[in-house]
């Protein structure tokens, strides 16, 4: 990995394991966590959640999309050193 992620996990539709909406399963993970959305906002059929533990003290973060593509590419920016 780079300098400024040391790993990473991504679920995709991890809301229909619980039996949950897309919308109750997001809020359900905002009511603990921060998250950005990014690429296009995920729906019922499309929903991906990466959770990335940086090289600092922080913790983790995670971000929420309803594309892959753009999922990808946070994890390409960790791995460049962009964020």
């Amino acid at each position: 990995m780079g300098d400024g992620m040391i790993s990473f996990s991504l679920t995709f539709n991890e809301h229909k394991n619980y039996y949950e909406a897309a919308d109750e399963y997001l809020a359900r993970l905002g009511a603990k966590l921060n998250h950005d959305v990014v690429g296009s906002h995920p729906t019922e059929e499309s929903l991906y959640v990466l959770q990335v533990y940086p090289d600092t003290p922080v913790g983790f973060v995670l971000y929420v999309s309803g594309d892959m593509d753009a999922v990808l590419g946070v994890v390409r920016m960790y791995r460049e050193g962009e964020l």
